[in-house]
């Protein structure tokens, strides 16, 4: 799957060019439907995933940036002083199949939802529009974005799942601190939470800010 996905979305981003984070799962949804043959009515796959994608729309000086220009400067690695970017005209646009945004502002978080939608598996509509969800880029917000791995974990002294509730307070509450000790202290959360207990599914959580 993860080879499939790999090469569903350099086709659909490098090759054709798309920037649309919906039309973006729309296409990779029906690349994983049609390698796995899910298009037809007898196959035997009933694979998928969830996926979330997002979308950093970027200006310099008060001018939006050309598509080609924002491709290269997400490399950050070619980010210099040449580019001053004007943080009031940038936003950023999220589409999720079945996983959520969350964003902190100001100490608040707010959670979108991503559509109730996963790519592939038998039953998913080859036709379904994912929903586009545009948030305006202020100064100091932070971004998450994460597997259900993190979430689903067992443990703790009666043993249940880590939970939303919990993982956003996580969030919240560290989301004023450099993203590297962010990350150290997730995996501490994580780890203490999980204790003897396996290891329920991957886990994956990314995390940018601005």
């Amino acid at each position: 799957m993860t080879m499939i996905v790999s090469s569903g979305l350099r086709q659909i981003i490098t090759d054709e060019g798309c920037r649309d984070p919906g039309e973006i799962l729309k296409r990779l949804n029906s690349i994983v439907k049609r390698t796995l043959h899910q298009d037809k009515q007898h196959t035997l796959s009933d694979d998928g995933l969830d996926a979330a994608i997002c979308f950093v729309r970027l200006s310099v000086m008060g001018e939006q940036l050309s598509e080609e220009d924002q491709a290269v400067i997400a490399d950050t690695s070619l980010i210099t002083d040449n580019y001053s970017f004007a943080i009031d005209n940038c936003s950023l646009t999220f589409a999720g199949a079945k996983l959520p945004l969350f964003y902190i502002q100001n100490g608040e978080l707010t959670v979108i939802k991503g559509d109730k939608k996963s790519i592939g598996y038998k039953r998913s509509d080859v036709d379904f529009r994912f929903t586009d969800h545009t948030v305006k880029i202020e100064k100091g917000m932070s971004f998450y974005m994460a597997s259900d791995g993190f979430t689903d974990q067992m443990g703790g002294e009666i043993r249940r799942r880590f939970g939303v509730a919990r993982f956003r307070e996580l969030l919240r509450e560290n989301a004023g601190l450099p993203f590297e000790e962010q990350r150290n202290r997730l995996l501490d959360a994580f780890g203490k939470y999980k204790g003897e207990n396996e290891r329920q599914d991957d886990v994956t959580v990314v995390g940018f800010g601005f």
